[in-house]
């Protein structure tokens, strides 16, 4: 299986500053962003509409790689994936979008698509 947005071009620095720009949008607050060698994870809280939100997550990296070419793409993809998770969290709450695994666990038991 590919690692997501393993051919993206984006530098690592336009992703941070992409979810820095993401969380101001939305006054996030309390945010905590680690990168350590095997997964990067931000945390932070939101208030949308009187609702307090806070949302956690993580995306692992490969910091093993020894080519500083793949290390760098490996990089570059792990950031822009957090960009992209963090972005499709915060909207899905935003505009009042609810996802439940429940919902994934028919469809597959069932095996129609959704």
């Amino acid at each position: 299986m590919r690692k997501p947005y393993c051919d993206t071009l984006v530098a690592v620095e336009k992703s941070k500053a992409d979810i820095r720009k993401l969380l101001q949008k939305y006054n996030a607050a309390n945010v905590q962003l680690a990168g350590e060698q095997k997964i990067l994870s931000l945390r932070f809280s939101l208030k949308i509409r009187d609702e307090q939100h806070l949302l956690s997550f993580s995306v692992p990296t490969d910091a093993r790689v020894r080519n500083r070419k793949k290390r760098n793409r490996n990089e570059q993809s792990s950031w822009r994936a957090l960009y992209w998770t963090a972005k499709s969290l915060v909207e899905a709450i935003h505009f009042k979008i609810s996802v439940s695994d429940e919902v994934q666990e028919a469809a597959q038991e069932s095996q129609e698509p959704i």
